[in-house]
């Protein structure tokens, strides 16, 4: 299946599929030096966010290795304050990867939790997921905190596993199994 139409809604958010219209807003929101401080994908031209946006909504959804775009919009204005990442990653088709990025402005004000206690919802009884896990660098002590806030267990801290812009870098694994998880959290 391509592209799928998800639409989820919490009380502030609506998350629905990228499209190539929303390369701008995604270029401003990677180039916003807090935000990429932690991000793998810094791109260097709305062009280049224009063709990423095309390639992934050619791929096949919830497939090995494809990765799903949700982008955040606050349901009062249609603003684009953020995106969360889906990643397909294993042959079972059990696991999900989910990161997140949200606008500098729109952080600490609990959207980054609304959003992903929908998102979890949606794998682990949607789709049926067994696992969701999130890798992070420790230094975003952000994301780490909603991480515990939202149930994730901490798995792993790699020590210098991850080579990123001229250097090493640690990575923490945080992940909840379908068992474990428990409606949103307000």
């Amino acid at each position: 299946m391509k592209n799928p139409r998800i639409y989820l809604e919490t009380e502030r958010l609506v998350l629905r599929p990228s499209s190539l219209s929303d390369a701008l807003d995604i270029y401003n929101l990677r180039s916003d030096p807090s935000v990429a401080k932690y991000q793998g994908w810094r791109p260097k031209s709305i062009e280049e966010v224009s063709a990423q946006l095309e390639k992934e909504n050619n791929l096949p959804f919830n497939k090995v290795n494809t990765w799903y775009r949700l982008i955040l919009e606050v349901k009062t204005n249609a603003n684009v304050i953020g995106e969360i990442g889906l990643h397909f990653v294993d042959e079972q088709n059990a696991q999900v990867e989910i990161g997140i990025s949200l606008a500098p402005t729109f952080q600490h004000s609990g959207y980054a939790k609304e959003a992903l206690n929908a998102v979890l919802d949606y794998l682990f009884h949607t789709l049926k997921k067994h696992r969701v896990y999130a890798s992070i660098d420790p230094r975003n002590t952000s994301a780490d905190a909603l991480l515990r806030k939202l149930r994730f267990r901490k798995e792993a801290h790699f020590v210098k596993s991850y080579f990123h812009l001229g250097e090493w870098l640690d990575d923490v694994i945080y992940a909840q199994l379908k068992e474990e998880y428990q409606k949103p959290i307000v």
